[in-house]
């Protein structure tokens, strides 16, 4: 009996390893944003995104804290949480999706391996459905890095842009997203 015991804990174990191997991590994932228009270009970046990708099965989520965005002009990073924002009320922006019609990232290869992710976005406690490309590559052994830029319009997710700034922001907003991951360990 005892044996019998220790088989299963021992298959159960494997099955755990064989899961985690699956999975790559990082908790400081970059994120930036800009706004660009003929009046002024707005950029802000974040180095403390937590994001989590499946090798196996395409899923990738990421989280990041809005106030962890840095503007070279502080009274821009003051404007954008307080006026636009509300990182009071909506501290953060999330991700949850999936790369279409993914067959597994082939660990063998050095060349970049581009995929198309779908999923859920949440910013200012607004989702929304987006799209973009992907770009994935086996950086090392047991190293991943993805880059991805969605557009996004900020009036779609509640963000309400005074008309005195509308020719300072951009109605459409390139968001970059570049992590490089590390297997996750449980």
């Amino acid at each position: 009996m005892k044996k019998i015991f220790v088989l299963i804990a021992a298959v159960m174990l494997q099955s755990t390893i064989l899961t985690a191997q699956d999975k790559y991590f990082t908790k400081t994932g970059y994120l930036s944003f800009l706004s660009e228009t003929l009046v002024e270009n707005i950029f802000a970046e974040s180095k403390e995104a937590t994001t989590i990708f499946d090798s196996k099965t395409g899923e990738v989520a990421f989280s990041v804290s809005i106030t962890s965005f840095q503007f070279k002009i502080k009274l821009m990073q003051e404007h954008f949480n307080e006026n636009y924002m509300e990182s009071g009320k909506f501290p953060k922006a999330t991700f949850s999706g999936k790369l279409e019609n993914f067959n597994g990232l082939d660990m063998n290869s050095k060349d970049p391996q581009n995929f198309v992710v779908k999923g859920k976005m949440n910013i200012h406690g607004t989702e929304q459905e987006v799209t973009s490309n992907v770009t994935l590559t086996v950086s090392a052994p047991g190293k991943v890095s993805g880059t991805s830029t969605f557009k996004l319009m900020p009036e779609k997710f509640g963000i309400k842009i005074p008309s005195a700034m509308g020719l300072k922001i951009a109605r459409e907003v390139d968001v970059t997203v570049k992590a490089t991951y590390e297997p996750y360990k449980p």
